[in-house]
């Protein structure tokens, strides 16, 4: 029964371009959270004994958040409406013991960059821990969506971040 939640099965399942957008978001989220790490913008983890470095993205988007201008090119301006427009939903409990369902959520953040950089770490996050199935050609077209306009959102907060950013972000993907 446990080889029915295997991930490496689901892959299979994937045609090429399904495998090419997650991995090319994985590998983009991953090196740019590597690169924020450090970078500079590293806050401790406070719930771990051993205080693990986490990604501060609260002060990484105040410090992006001047050069942002989601009217740079048409594929981001695209990309921002789409996640505005259509944010990533997070798995709630509804109801005890295991009654959950994608819901819509409020994002923490009040300002438009700050909620899009909440809706890219949601999409991370319910790829990771969310129970997204996937059976051949059918990923929905929202979830093929969601991971294109996060992954453009990703390429710009990379493109506008501060020098020791972008240079870790370099040597990360040099890295894979």
């Amino acid at each position: 029964m446990f080889n029915k939640f295997n991930k490496l099965k689901q892959l299979n399942l994937l045609d090429e371009e399904e495998k090419d957008l997650l991995l090319n978001f994985f590998l983009t989220y991953s090196c740019l959270e590597y690169a924020l790490k450090t970078g500079g913008y590293a806050r401790k983890e406070k719930k771990y004994e051993k205080k693990e470095a986490a990604a501060d993205w609260v002060t990484y988007v105040n410090i992006i958040k001047d050069k942002f201008d989601k009217n740079v090119n048409e594929k981001l301006l695209e990309a921002y409406n789409y996640l505005m427009e259509n944010p990533p939903k997070k798995l709630f409990l509804v109801k005890l013991p295991n009654d959950i369902d994608w819901l819509p959520f409020s994002p923490r953040y009040t300002t438009e960059i700050g909620q899009l950089s909440e809706y890219v770490r949601c999409v991370r996050n319910n790829l990771f821990h969310g129970s997204k199935s996937h059976r051949p050609g059918k990923v929905p077209d929202r979830n093929k969506r969601l991971l294109q306009s996060c992954i453009t959102i990703l390429e710009e907060f990379i493109r506008i971040s501060p020098r020791e950013v972008r240079e870790a972000f370099d040597y990360a993907r040099l890295e894979f």
